[in-house]
């Protein structure tokens, strides 16, 4: 549950990330301003969250008994 609640914010931070810098690329091509439009911050970020993510997701697994707390629920 809290590796699948990490991935959700990572997920919710992006999308609420790229929406407002489109949205304000828009407006900045409209208003025909002379920007840079390089993202040095977001790249970065996001791949640190995922990161982080992950970390949870593993660190969750492992003290669970390696099985993230699906023993049993599955049938294979």
């Amino acid at each position: 549950m809290a590796s699948a609640w990490a991935f959700t914010i990572v997920a919710l931070f992006a999308i609420c990330y790229s929406m407002g810098l489109y949205l304000y690329r828009v407006q900045s091509i409209r208003n025909r301003r002379a920007i840079t439009y390089h993202d040095k911050w977001g790249p970065s970020a996001l791949c640190v969250l995922l990161f982080a993510a992950v970390t949870v997701t593993f660190v969750y697994r492992f003290t669970h008994g390696g099985e993230g707390g699906l023993k049993g629920d599955l049938k294979g």
